[in-house]
């Protein structure tokens, strides 16, 4: 039984350096270099999509906090108008005062309201 062995062993180590054996050990390095190269690429190409998506998110985040703010001022700046208006029209005096009413009339105009609150 040993002898069977031995002789499918020579068989197998009497094939020529240029048969099957040697052409997959040529190939070989071609298929990984294609396979990685190829992969390179594919990752070059996802890398670049993924850049311009969160360039663009970028962009459309910064146009929307932009107008968000513009409204937040335009709310405030329409307040503050608001509440300086209306101490304004408090101290305005009005066409029953009288045009030449003294300092001391405007003063007890504009303190009277004041006192009966």
């Amino acid at each position: 039984m040993g002898r069977p062995h031995s002789i499918t062993t020579r068989s197998s180590q009497s094939r020529r350096p240029g048969t099957l054996h040697a052409s997959s050990k040529q190939t070989l390095p071609f298929f990984w270099i294609a396979v990685l190269s190829s992969i390179a690429v594919l990752l070059a190409i996802v890398g670049t999509l993924q850049y311009r998506r969160s360039t663009e998110i970028k962009k459309a985040a910064e146009v929307r906090v932009g107008a968000d703010l513009e409204s937040l001022t335009m709310k405030w700046h329409l307040d503050f108008y608001g509440e300086f208006s209306a101490v304004c029209i408090a101290l305005q005096i009005g066409p029953d005062s009288g045009a030449r009413d003294s300092r001391e009339d405007y003063l007890q105009h504009c303190i009277t309201p004041a006192t009966r609150t």
